[in-house]
């Protein structure tokens, strides 16, 4: 059973998942993030997990294993068409984690793809809107 998520709802939720990947992996149990980007699963147990992948699976990034701001910066500037340019900051505050897990709920926000976190004691839980594909 899946939990929609309005927009508006997904920036709050940011912050929950961060408090739960920070603190809580105790309380909430196993904890699997699956990002779908195409029809294709991304899954891990962390945000940079799932950015690692996704890195490696684009084939027209030139820099592999290099640290993670260069590519997300690259990435979004490659989703320059459907993410507005007002939310592509990369904090140089974050944790990587930290914005590994907000690259993937913007994404999830603007319909670049759909963030699902999936815990093993209970049913999954979708973060963001649906994709477009779904409707």
């Amino acid at each position: 059973m899946y939990d929609v998520v309005t927009p508006s709802k997904a920036r709050r939720r940011r912050h929950t998942l961060k408090m739960y990947i920070g603190h809580g992996a105790a309380l909430w149990g196993e904890l699997m993030m699956i990002f779908r980007v195409d029809k294709k699963d991304y899954c891990g147990s962390t945000a940079l997990e799932i950015v690692r992948a996704l890195e490696s699976d684009s084939s027209e990034y030139p820099h592999r294993d290099r640290p993670v701001r260069k590519f997300l910066k690259w990435s979004l500037q490659a989703l320059s068409k459907q993410i507005p340019p007002r939310d592509m900051h990369l904090s140089k505050r974050m944790k990587d984690e930290e914005l590994a897990l907000s690259y993937l709920c913007l994404r999830d926000e603007y319909g670049a793809g759909q963030l699902l976190i999936d815990r093993t004691d209970s049913d999954k839980k979708e973060v963001g809107r649906p994709s477009s594909r779904e409707n």
